[in-house]
């Protein structure tokens, strides 16, 4: 018997909604994930990390199936949201979106709420962006070059911000030092935007910051940018040459963003994340949007290799840590 028009719409309608469900969830063991799921960042909203947070959010709620609620807990450079993570349920739905503090803290706090080598199970490598070298337009050196011979000529008497004490951009400045044999004093600010402001006005000599945050003011003319702290040229910035490039070798110095859960979660819901989140960094129009940011997404991350990237950043930055003398209490 020939089916009426409407019963054929109504069947066709769900054969088109069973084939749009995404492949990972419906795959996921013990129906992984059945409910909500919350993307804890340790920054506030506004910044870089929040506007990736919400884009990779968005995607993974389209991959999941599931709604992903980011949940900003800002503080103690990300030490808050790392504790709060630590001690949440082992069960998938509590997820960290995690940044180079997460490496770098346990070498430059004496205390910590957490164990960041125990206390957390890495799911994948995200996205990373190279931190650039940037000095004033209107400044008395507009090459790498030219800044290391100001510097060495006034040792200790220039300075450089950053976006706060053991930050990635303090960071990325100390081992810059440290590998051109200069010296500079240290002002930290509570965060990257007024540390911009000051070195616009001419109070600083240079500074480090990613491209994305840096391009309205390079745009504007009031930035210039010297060097790119990777190991190749920027695609945002190919006309920008390494420091290596430039005669100093092992200036390397990038933010990044991984997805971790707490230790104890289970394999099996660890794995299914790991195919949600790189079905989620693969999406072309979240591509599109991070390459205008000047972030390039990791699609092939496993558990190890992003376990194996933590344990490496924390070796990398323990001699400059150590150079330099950074030390923070809380």
């Amino acid at each position: 018997m020939k089916k009426p028009l409407w019963l054929s719409a109504i069947l066709l309608y769900s054969a088109l909604v069973c084939a749009v469900q995404p492949a990972a969830a419906q795959g996921a063991p013990g129906g992984y994930p059945a409910k909500p799921i919350r993307l804890v960042i340790p920054f506030a909203p506004g910044g870089p990390t929040d506007l990736f947070a919400r884009l990779f959010a968005e995607r993974l709620t389209a991959v999941a199936g599931q709604q992903v609620v980011v949940e900003n807990r800002a503080g103690a450079a990300g030490n808050i949201a790392y504790a709060s993570v630590a001690k949440s349920p082992a069960d998938g739905y509590t997820l960290l979106l995690g940044t180079t503090g997460l490496a770098t803290n346990p070498l430059i706090y004496k205390s910590l709420a957490y164990d960041a080598a125990k206390d957390f199970q890495p799911v994948a490598l995200l996205a990373m962006a190279p931190l650039v070298l940037l000095v004033p337009a209107q400044g008395s050196s507009d090459t790498v070059a030219s800044l290391v011979a100001q510097l060495k000529a006034n040792p200790g008497k220039l300075s450089y911000p950053s976006g706060g004490s053991g930050t990635s951009t303090h960071l990325a400045a100390e081992m810059f030092k440290l590998k051109a044999g200069v010296d500079a004093i240290h002002v930290p600010y509570r965060g990257s935007g007024p540390a911009f402001l000051d070195t616009l006005a001419g109070r600083h000599a240079f500074m480090f910051d990613t491209i994305g945050a840096s391009r309205p003011h390079v745009a504007a003319g009031k930035l210039n940018v010297v060097a790119v702290a990777g190991a190749k040229r920027a695609p945002a910035a190919p006309g920008v040459p390494t420091f290596a490039e430039l005669g100093i070798e092992g200036v390397q110095a990038f933010t990044w963003n991984m997805l971790l859960v707490p230790a104890a979660t289970p394999r099996a819901v660890v794995e299914s994340l790991n195919r949600l989140a790189n079905a989620a960094v693969s999406n072309t129009a979240l591509a599109n949007r991070t390459a205008e940011l000047a972030i390039d997404l990791v699609t092939d991350s496993t558990p190890e290799s992003a376990a194996a990237f933590l344990a490496g950043e924390t070796r990398r930055w323990t001699d400059v840590v150590k150079a330099s003398g950074i030390k923070v209490d809380e």
